[in-house]
């Protein structure tokens, strides 16, 4: 997992995803139905919410999220995968980094 940090205010994480790891996510997630239908759709979404966060005053740091490293890590420590866990996930990785 890789990210990028766009600022130097608080810091918020966001999940990201590559075109092959939000397919594969569509597949593993157990609220998958949450998603947008589609990475492009998924990808309007996740840059939209970035410029608002940014409009605020705040970082985002996008964590790159793929799928077998964060069910490795779901495994590990007794959670579901899940969009909760998923914001858990990406906000450990922040604060290890």
């Amino acid at each position: 997992m890789n990210h990028i940090n766009t600022g130097s205010a608080a810091t918020v994480p966001l999940p990201w995803y590559g075109p092959e790891d939000f397919e594969e996510a569509k597949g593993l997630m157990l609220d998958a139905v949450l998603m947008p239908a589609s990475y492009a759709q998924w990808l309007v979404n996740m840059l939209a919410y970035e410029r608002q966060l940014d409009g605020q005053g705040l970082a985002v740091t996008r964590v790159y999220v793929e799928t077998h490293t964060f069910l490795a890590w779901c495994h590990h420590s007794g959670r579901r995968p899940d969009a909760h866990s998923q914001g858990e996930y990406v906000r450990e990785y922040l604060k290890s980094s």
